[in-house]
């Protein structure tokens, strides 16, 4: 068997993006995935220069038949050398977009744009929902429009 998970992108226009993924494990776990890769998201240039930022954390990471151990996911930035964004447990909600906060950006070494996922103690049942937003800070070209018609 292995983990059952999803991911579903909620927007994705010339100048931001936001994804939801979800996890149910079956106890293996997940390892450096890529859950957002920064070359397939709308208005790429194809000059492998992506820079993606993260202004909205949303996360529900709940514990599965180990009542001793509490489950974690880690985001990182993918690159040459993968740097750790954040590491979440529990619940919570984060807007890096409000009162002067500054976004989390990519530090990766020769950076991908791409962003990973691990989770660590996961084992049956236990589960995680995660919803990221941010901008699309270079890379990208930008239109007066979305696809969808309507101004970013």
């Amino acid at each position: 068997m292995a983990d059952v998970t999803t991911s579903q992108i909620l927007k994705d226009h010339a100048k931001a993006y936001a994804i939801k993924l979800t996890n149910i494990s079956d106890g293996t776990g997940e390892t450096d995935v890529i859950k957002i890769d920064a070359s397939a998201l709308v208005a790429n240039t194809g000059l492998s220069a992506e820079r993606l930022t993260i202004t909205k954390l949303f996360w529900s990471v709940a514990s599965g038949t180990s009542a001793t151990m509490s489950p974690r996911i880690t985001l990182k930035w993918a690159g040459s050398s993968n740097t750790t964004i954040v590491t979440l447990t529990g619940s919570g909600y984060w807007d890096l977009s409000t009162g002067g906060q500054c976004p989390l950006t990519n530090n990766a070494s020769s950076p991908t744009g791409d962003i990973l996922l691990s989770t660590t103690g996961f084992t049956a049942n236990a589960a995680y929902t995660v919803v990221l937003e941010g901008r699309k800070v270079a890379g990208y070209a930008s239109r007066e429009t979305t696809d969808d018609g309507v101004s970013p």
